[in-house]
C-alpha cells in the first residue's frame, strides 16, 4: 500500500476519536481512514491519538467490531 497523500496524523486521530466517541460507532469513517493508510501512517495515527486523546486501548472496546483494530495496537 502506498502512503496516503496529504497525510495528517493529528487530523486522522481526531476523526477517529469523533467516530468512536459517544453512542454508536461510525464504522465508515474508521474504515475509510485506516483502510487507506500504510503501516507507518497507522503508527503515527496511534501516537497522535495517544497524545491527543489518551491511550488507544481505552477505545478498543468501541473498535472491537472493526477488523482494523488489530492494526492500531
Amino acid at each position: 500500500m502506498k502512503p496516503a497523500a496529504n497525510f495528517d496524523a493529528n487530523r486522522d486521530a481526531n476523526a477517529l476519536r469523533k467516530a468512536v466517541k459517544g453512542f454508536g460507532t461510525d464504522e465508515k469513517t474508521i474504515i475509510s481512514i485506516l483502510g487507506n493508510r500504510d503501516s507507518a501512517q497507522r503508527l503515527q495515527i496511534k501516537s497522535a491519538y495517544n497524545s491527543l486523546h489518551g491511550r488507544v486501548s481505552e477505545q478498543k472496546n468501541d473498535l472491537k467490531t472493526i477488523e482494523f483494530h488489530d492494526d492500531i495496537r
